[in-house]
């Protein structure tokens, strides 16, 4: 059980789920729509940026959740690399916006260069019922936070 990134075609991503239950899905990283089966039945969709290890324990708290469920909802889970995929099957209203990166480097005998970004603004959490957004929302979620959005989602 676990999941795998692997790069394809350039620089394109794809995710690999082994041994896990049919109600978890790996998405395709930026199609060009929304897929058809996102727009029925309850989804937990989470989108992660192929590069943040932080974000793939994030991913695994929702493998969790999902599980715990046991498919009474069905997780669907998709690698980015740019922030600017989204936009094209972003499922209407407003998609959430990308925090700029802040660069820094420290001088001295060895020059460090540090890059990062907001870490509350990934990964990228969607709960859907019936092809319309519920919620919305970025940053890391443990098990029980994705647990309560579920739970909310569900009355």
């Amino acid at each position: 059980m676990g999941f795998e990134v692997r790069a394809i075609d350039g620089d394109k991503w794809e995710l690999l789920f082994s041994d896990e239950p049919s109600y978890i899905h790996a998405l395709k990283m930026a199609p060009d729509s929304i897929e058809s089966e996102l727009k029925s039945g309850l989804w937990l969709i989470v989108v992660f940026p192929v590069w943040s290890g932080p974000d793939r324990h994030s991913v695994r708290a929702a493998l969790a959740c999902a599980k715990d469920y046991a498919g009474k909802f069905q997780l669907g889970v998709r690698p980015c690399d740019y922030h600017e995929e989204i936009y094209k099957w972003w499922p209407g209203g407003e998609a959430p916006s990308r925090s700029d990166p802040v660069l820094t480097v420290l001088g001295g005998p060895r020059r460090n260069v540090h890059i990062s970004s907001d870490h509350s603004s990934s990964p990228i959490w969607l709960v859907m019922r019936d092809g319309r957004v519920v919620y919305q929302e970025a940053g890391p979620r443990s098990k029980e936070q994705l647990s309560e959005l579920i739970q909310a989602a569900q009355a």
